[in-house]
């Protein structure tokens, strides 16, 4: 901790450790982690390939790679089968993940609809465009989660819940994206194996979503550059180190709430009301079952249907 300045945090160091330390967090935390990567990013650290399936794992981890220095925790947008847990000895660990890496699609079983709405042009912009996504969102009953993530908010859609109908990239599209990874070499002299044509298809069907919703709905806080097959996003509740912030799922009262009280994504309030904490899941809406809300939104927004 000596080469961090805790005066310098946008919020109080011992609120985070609280927070970490409560007893209920790490078991909401596992749940969102389960068949999924787990990344921490942060101050003085970056570490991938982390499997945190369970509480005394997250723990463990924790220890090994230094919770106090301050990090962010992600989870990975695609869900996966087999993962395997990596060693911390950092020679070991090393191959193991290069492997992991250039073997990525061979354990995608799921790829979920993530939506990015950004805070860089401050909040109030960002709270309108959250506004009418959610409203796009509410209007075809799609079945989504809402949730804040630090500065913006994020809108994520399981796949079972994401139909994309009959949506799919040109034959020539999907060739040129297998050629250019397959001959793609990193600085460890390792190339990935692409990933199939149908979650490929899924891929740019959700990307064309994105930008479909920026350029012709004139939502222009979404990052529409995300779409890659090992994309990560914050883990809920966690807590966003650059603003003291939760990664919290929102309920519509919430959001509804938030536009006046910023307080209510703040960790000291929500460990004052545990109803926010405990067993609340990710809040997803009620809709239209099979993802026929989410085909009849890609119908409007990119179609105009």
């Amino acid at each position: 901790m000596a080469d961090i300045n805790l005066s310098e945090l946008p919020f109080d160091y011992k609120v985070y450790q609280h927070w970490y330390e409560t007893q209920q967090v790490p078991y909401e935390i596992v749940k969102q982690l389960a068949g999924r990567e787990t990344v921490f990013f942060g101050l003085n650290i970056k570490v991938r390939c982390i499997k945190a399936h369970y509480v005394g794992i997250l723990k463990s981890n924790f220890e090994r790679f230094e919770l106090n220095k301050i990090l962010n925790i992600y989870h990975s947008v695609a869900r996966l089968n087999g993962m395997p847990i990596f060693s911390y000895n950092p020679a070991e660990r090393k191959p193991q993940q290069d492997e992991f890496t250039k073997k990525f699609a061979n354990y995608l079983t799921h790829y979920d609809f993530f939506l990015d709405i950004d805070g860089k042009r401050g909040f109030d912009k960002v709270y309108e465009s959250a506004a009418r996504c959610k409203e796009l969102f509410d209007k075809f009953q799609v079945r989504y989660s809402l949730r804040s993530s630090g500065s913006g908010f994020h809108i994520f859609v399981l796949q079972e819940d994401a139909g994309i109908g009959k949506f799919q990239a040109s034959r020539e599209e999907y060739d040129k994206y297998c050629y250019e990874t397959s001959q793609s070499v990193s600085d460890e002299g390792i190339s990935e194996i692409p990933m199939g044509k149908v979650m490929y298809d899924r891929l740019r069907a959700y990307e064309s979503v994105a930008k479909s919703l920026k350029l012709i709905e004139g939502v222009l806080d979404i990052d529409d550059t995300i779409y890659q097959i090992r994309r990560v996003c914050k883990c809920p509740y966690t807590i966003d180190y650059k603003t003291g912030n939760l990664c919290l799922p929102l309920d519509d009262a919430q959001f509804k709430a938030l536009e006046s009280d910023s307080n209510i994504i703040k960790p000291e309030f929500v460990l004052k009301n545990p109803k926010y904490l405990y067993n609340r899941g990710t809040l997803i809406r009620n809709g239209l079952p099979e993802g026929k809300g989410f085909e009849n939104l890609m119908g409007y927004v990119i179609d105009g249907n």
